[in-house]
């Protein structure tokens, strides 16, 4: 007897167990099995069916008591919708296999999952590495705490991610985003200090606060030139010690970045919408840089036609001042002017160009909204939004530039910032009409020399 007690004393426990198979429903149409054999660690989890899971909340999902002892999850057959809480918890699952019908992943579906470090899509025995092709939806949270995960490639189909969608999935490396993907709600990447790059793509609009915080060393390139952030909270990317932003010149990444202080790389110039504005003009980045202002300085004359040797007049000037001002709010429409009324689209910018002292009119009565613009008009306008400051010198290079004229202060200062200069004859061309591209070019050299001199 006492030889027998020890010989079952050293046989190992789960070696005396019986193979253990359990199941039941999990959906309308959906069964599942558990099933771990005689003397094996772990088992495996299998569901299959069709139509969607029903939702759990933490660890009352029907295999709740073996999740822990759960190896390999399989979703099989037609099964569209993953329940949310559904496999949380299950900490020595190290690989999850999905059927290509899925559509959505509700929240916490594979919160602490942490083991998990594979999962697949596919109908036996064909699987790739990879989220169903089909998928729609992702929960809050859905891969929370994921600590092993290392990859993950969400696929087209996906158009925004929920919050926490993989938050402190500190393994994770590579992520692979969705084209389509138009907003990405806060804290998705929230911990992930693994990960190294992640390209944002052209549709995203929304960015929410703390995506990517306490990452590190990461480069984040986005490509969208048309996204807000859902604040003005300085921490929709994280710290800015850890983190680099890389997009096109001029997209509100770049103002982004600035601002706050991050690390940024340009990836070159931005899409161009118009197809007269021909690469390789002097005028041709200006009017980008215009274009992608946040609010526009200019949208073209038309959606795809900005005009650049046309002439400016002398409402579009001001609105283009306006507009690179932030458009401020000028109170009531009380025009000094006949001939700007309130159904012009030029009203405010006509009004705030008269209170700051910008134009007084071409008559007491008149402000002529028409008439181009001359490059003396055009250069004496910014003297004036900058204050009229006096020029720090008294030598003029210009013989059509006279002491004593209207304009002569404006052109010394002009050319001295360099924001104008003259022709190659020698002349400033004070009468000559001022183009809309050579506009937008002395524009954007008066806002790189006094930034802040319009707000």
């Amino acid at each position: 007897m006492l030889m027998l007690t020890m010989i079952f004393a050293v046989i190992p426990k789960a070696a005396q167990a019986e193979d253990i198979r359990v199941s039941g429903t999990c959906g309308d149409d959906i069964r599942w099995t558990y099933y771990r054999q005689s003397g094996a660690q772990y088992g495996s989890l299998s569901l299959y069916g069709s139509g969607e899971m029903y939702d759990y909340s933490w660890l009352t999902s029907p295999w709740a008591d073996y999740r822990n002892d759960i190896n390999i999850i399989s979703v099989g057959g037609n099964v569209t919708a993953i329940g949310q809480y559904a496999f949380a918890g299950c900490s020595n699952a190290t690989r999850v296999m999905l059927a290509p019908s899925i559509k959505i992943i509700r929240s916490e579906a594979f919160s602490y999952c942490t083991s998990l470090t594979t999962i697949l899509t596919g109908i036996a025995p064909e699987f790739k590495e990879e989220l169903p092709s089909g998928l729609e939806e992702i929960g809050v949270g859905a891969f929370q705490d994921c600590y092993s995960l290392k990859s993950i490639t969400i696929p087209d189909s996906v158009t925004f991610l929920a919050g926490a969608t993989f938050q402190s999935c500190t393994a994770l490396e590579r992520v692979w985003l969705s084209r389509n993907l138009d907003t990405i709600y806060g804290s998705t990447f929230e911990g992930c200090t693994s990960l190294r790059n992640v390209i944002i793509w052209d549709k995203v609009t929304l960015i929410q606060s703390r995506v990517f915080e306490y990452c590190k060393n990461l480069r984040v390139v986005i490509h969208s030139m048309d996204y807000k952030l859902s604040s003005n909270n300085p921490d929709h990317f994280g710290d800015p010690s850890e983190i680099t932003l890389a997009a096109p010149k001029f997209s509100p990444t770049e103002r982004y970045a600035k601002k706050l202080g991050y690390r940024f790389t340009d990836t070159g110039l931005p899409p161009n919408p118009f197809s007269d504005l021909e690469s390789g003009k002097y005028y041709y980045e200006n009017v980008l840089w215009a274009y992608y202002q946040d609010p526009k300085i200019t949208s073209g004359t038309t959606d795809t036609t900005f005009e650049p040797e046309k002439k400016i007049n002398r409402a579009q000037a001001v609105t283009f001042l306006w507009n690179a001002a932030g458009k401020p709010s000028i109170g009531t429409l009380s025009s000094p002017f006949d001939d700007v009324t309130g159904s012009s689209y030029y009203i405010r910018a006509v009004i705030w160009a008269y209170n700051k002292g910008i134009t007084t009119g071409t008559t007491d009565t008149t402000f002529e909204p028409n008439k181009s613009c001359t490059r003396a008009e055009v250069v004496t306008f910014l003297w004036k939004a900058a204050g009229k400051p006096a020029p720090k010198t008294t030598k003029n290079p210009f013989p059509d530039v006279k002491k004593g004229t209207w304009y002569y202060k404006a052109v010394l200062w002009g050319v001295e910032n360099g924001i104008v200069s003259g022709f190659d004859d020698g002349t400033f061309g004070t009468s000559k009409t001022c183009t809309r591209g050579q506009f937008v070019t002395f524009l954007r050299r008066f806002m790189n020399k006094f930034p802040d001199v319009l707000q």
